[in-house]
């Protein structure tokens, strides 16, 4: 007596659900993602103590053990062609003995290439960041409670083309901060927006390949910085041309 076997099928890879996790961009050491449409998202958090013999890295600061919390996410677009990427992050600083201290930080950028036609690319990036001024800001607020709030606002915008061995580029670029009001012991408010200002540029950049690994390059850049108020507190005016000149070698 002869049985006839059934063929066996083919085995195929199973394909993720939606939701679940992913290895991500062919990466075995990348860490896992969470698939969300054409996106793969890296959440992350990060939470522990910190011991500081100056807390509030001021002049005067004193000894404290400090709670930090930061939460992270990245999301990498999974488009055959195009890319794109964001980052953002919170980080929340609180002391729990010692000097006393209680700040927030945070921020958001974003960024995307696009191929063109003819071996060019279009590349942008925005970014937006929110933190407590330095201690070591050159300027002080004299009796201030706790250091005033600076924010800025980035945008880059450049047009790449890479011609045998050269790599051409051009772009633009806007850099916005601004602060917030300083609060004195007294409850007084002191305004800072004779700081605000805004920094317009342009740039050519160009690079010459000697081998896969080392690119020198030079770059050019040019524009003007712009101060909300003519006149700051001290009755200079600050507003100023830009012009910048660098050169180095990009390696691999």
């Amino acid at each position: 007596k002869t049985e006839r076997q059934q063929p066996i099928a083919p085995v195929r890879p199973v394909e993720p659900a939606s939701g679940k996790l992913l290895s991500g961009d062919g990466d075995p050491f990348a860490p896992p993602g969470i698939r969300a449409g054409s996106f793969i998202l890296r959440p992350g958090i990060e939470t522990g103590l910190l011991a500081t013999s100056n807390a509030d890295s001021s002049p005067d600061g004193d000894d404290a053990i400090v709670s930090q919390s930061t939460l992270r996410l990245n999301a990498i677009s999974d488009w055959s062609v195009d890319s794109a990427e964001l980052n953002a992050f919170g980080t929340y600083e609180k002391s729990i003995s010692g000097d006393e201290l209680e700040q927030t930080e945070a921020g958001l950028d974003a960024t995307i290439m696009r191929e063109l036609a003819n071996d060019y690319r279009l590349r942008g990036f925005a970014g937006y960041a929110l933190r407590p001024e330095s201690f070591a800001s050159p300027v002080e607020i004299v009796g201030a409670v706790d250091q005033p709030i600076q924010q800025s606002l980035t945008g880059r915008a450049e047009l790449l083309k890479d011609s045998g061995k050269l790599r051409l580029g051009m772009g633009a670029d806007i850099d916005r901060e601004w602060y917030g009001d300083a609060e004195l012991a007294d409850g007084t408010m002191v305004s800072q927006g004779d700081r605000d200002n805004t920094l317009v540029t342009a740039r050519l950049r160009a690079g010459y390949e000697i081998s896969p690994a080392l690119v020198p390059f030079a770059e050019l850049r040019g524009g003007r910085r712009g101060y909300d108020e003519r006149l700051d507190e001290a009755g200079y005016e600050r507003s100023a041309d830009h012009i910048e000149g660098r050169t180095g070698l990009a390696f691999d």
